[in-house]
C-alpha cells in the first residue's frame, strides 16, 4: 500500500478512537503490518505498544 493511503487509513481511525474516548489508544493491532506502518506510528506520536496479528 502507498505510504499516503496508509496514512490516510490510519489518521481516521485515531480520531475515531480519540473521540469516542475522550483518550488517544495505547496500542495499535495491525493486519497485515506494512511496510511503512511503524514510521507512520511514530510519526503521529507513538503508542505504548502494536502488535500484528497473522
Amino acid at each position: 500500500m502507498p505510504e499516503e493511503e496508509e496514512r490516510r487509513q490510519e489518521s481516521p481511525t485515531i480520531r475515531l478512537h480519540e473521540q469516542v474516548t475522550g483518550e488517544r489508544p495505547l496500542r495499535l493491532v495491525y493486519r497485515p503490518l506494512l511496510m511503512n506502518t511503524t514510521r507512520l506510528v511514530m510519526e503521529e506520536g507513538g503508542f505504548l505498544s502494536s502488535e500484528l496479528v497473522r
